[in-house]
């Protein structure tokens, strides 16, 4: 009876949403991301309320246990009702409803718990497109009037709704199967998660839920390149891993906790995206090696880091990335030391992401650095030594790490 109660009170507020509140207009209000869309506002509260008490219904819903919290969503969409919910997805982005695409959104995270309505949603081109579409524009919406004033003002991101979604989708009954993995990157569900990355500046790093976000971000891209690496262009792959990157660097505290393990995993598998790795920028390659030393010395604001032993050195062997380098007075890249113990020789680096052992022209000159091109390592590739003295005295050191990141 709970359970018919909920499911009822919950599409009540959907269609009041559909039916009652129509879509906000444009009032040229200029918004935080300069994106139009964002800039449409809802006349009254009465959108935010229905999206709200769809949110507090199924909150309350997630504190009961598990099989009370699936017999909601079993009801929810007995029947015909997945169909009713699914169109009215659709219909939210077109014009833009934010709230009422955000209360689908926060429905179907539920219905991606239930077994027998997960291949419904992952095997559905259109729901694809459609998930992966919100996936890839992240944008922060109002769901109030701006009459509501800055301390009434609800702002949501439905792109972190399509995440959690989707990772739902791909988690909660197991690894996503390769037939389903296949079918997402072919509608472009890799490129989608490339562009939410690219623009993760977007999310509200202070809201509870953009901090699963990094999280449910490394299980969306790794679930796709377990299923289905063979199947995404090299082109994606190289955009996924300067997104990752990036990201890393430009919101290192936000991921750091999450990240050690997986993010050097990322870059290690042959058919993921070892074999482009070479190809990325040395100079954001060298950067995010050095985030993470700093987070191994720092710790995170938690104190709960999991930058400690070795991973930043599996992580710089993962991108290529194995000796110590050499920064100038401006912050720029000059290049990279023989990795030999106690050898200062530096040889420049390639900042277009080449050959990352490209030899510098000319002689040694005034700034210490080489004209010979360093001998790499032949199992990793990721450190130079300037002699064979120098490789046979860093082996030692070396051997571990470069065995964990090949093994």
């Amino acid at each position: 009876m709970a359970a018919d109660s909920t499911s009822s009170k919950i599409w009540q507020e959907l269609r009041k949403l559909r039916d009652d509140t129509p879509p906000p207009v444009d009032n040229n209000t200029n918004s935080n991301n300069g994106d139009q869309e964002s800039s449409a506002c809802y006349k009254d509260f009465a959108a935010f309320a229905a999206c709200n008490e769809v949110r507090v219904a199924i909150g309350r819903s997630s504190a009961l246990p598990r099989d009370q919290f699936l017999a909601i969503f079993t009801q929810l969409v007995a029947g015909p009702r997945l169909d009713e919910l699914l169109d009215l997805f659709k219909l939210s982005r077109s014009p833009p409803h934010p709230a009422l695409q955000y209360a689908c959104l926060v429905a179907l995270h539920g219905v991606a718990e239930l077994s027998d309505r997960r291949k419904d949603l992952l095997t559905r081109p259109d729901v694809v497109k459609e998930l992966c579409a919100v996936m890839a524009s992240p944008r922060q919406r109002l769901v109030t009037p701006t009459s509501a004033g800055a301390g009434g003002v609800e702002i949501v991101n439905t792109a972190a709704g399509a995440v959690t979604t989707i990772t739902g989708l791909f988690t909660s009954n197991g690894p996503l199967e390769p037939p389903y993995a296949k079918l997402w990157v072919e509608l472009g569900a890799v490129s989608a998660l490339a562009s939410c990355l690219e623009n993760h500046a977007v999310f509200d790093r202070s809201n509870p839920v953009s901090s699963d976000l990094p999280l449910c971000f490394f299980l969306i891209a790794t679930s796709l390149l377990a299923g289905a690496a063979d199947s995404v262009s090299e082109e994606d792959k190289l955009r996924l891993g300067k997104a990752w990157l990036t990201v890393f660097l430009e919101a290192t505290r936000w991921i750091a906790d999450e990240a050690a393990d997986l993010l050097a995993d990322f870059y290690t598998r042959p058919n993921w995206l070892k074999n482009i790795v070479g190809r990325m920028p040395e100079k954001l390659r060298a950067s995010a090696v050095a985030a993470a030393r700093e987070c191994e010395r720092e710790g995170t604001g938690s104190g709960s880091s999991s930058w400690k032993g070795g991973k930043t050195d599996r992580l710089a062997l993962a991108l290529l990335c194995g000796n110590a380098y050499n920064w100038d007075a401006k912050g720029e890249l000059v290049g990279r030391r023989c990795a030999g113990p106690r050898c200062d020789r530096v040889q420049k680096c390639d900042h277009g992401g080449g050959n990352p052992h490209l030899a510098a022209s000319g002689d040694e000159g005034g700034d210490g650095t080489a004209s010979v091109a360093f001998k790499r390592c032949s199992q990793c590739h990721a450190v130079g030594y300037c002699s064979r003295e120098c490789q046979k005295a860093g082996w030692k050191k070396h051997r571990k790490a470069c065995l964990a990141v090949n093994s």
